[in-house]
C-alpha cells in the first residue's frame, strides 16, 4: 500500500510503474490534471484513489480497476 495523498503533487513519478507488486494507491487531495499509463504496469493494482485532485478525464485505455 502506497498513501501519497496531501502532496500537491501535479504529477506521478513514471517510477511508479516499477512498483509491480503495489495493490493499494491513496493519491488523494494532490493537484493531479491526469492519470499516468505508468499506472497500467501495475497489474496488481486493486484500488486507485485519485479524489479530490484537477483530473477531468480518465483514459479510454485505462481498465477499470
Amino acid at each position: 500500500e502506497l498513501d501519497i495523498s496531501r502532496n500537491k503533487l501535479t504529477r506521478l513519478p513514471s517510477q511508479i510503474g516499477q512498483l509491480e507488486h503495489l495493490r493499494i494507491l491513496n493519491a488523494t487531495s494532490n493537484q493531479l490534471t491526469e492519470i499516468p499509463k505508468e499506472l497500467l504496469a501495475l497489474k496488481d493494482l486493486q484500488v486507485l484513489t485519485l479524489s479530490q485532485n484537477q483530473i477531468k478525464e480518465i483514459p479510454e485505455d485505462m481498465p477499470r480497476l
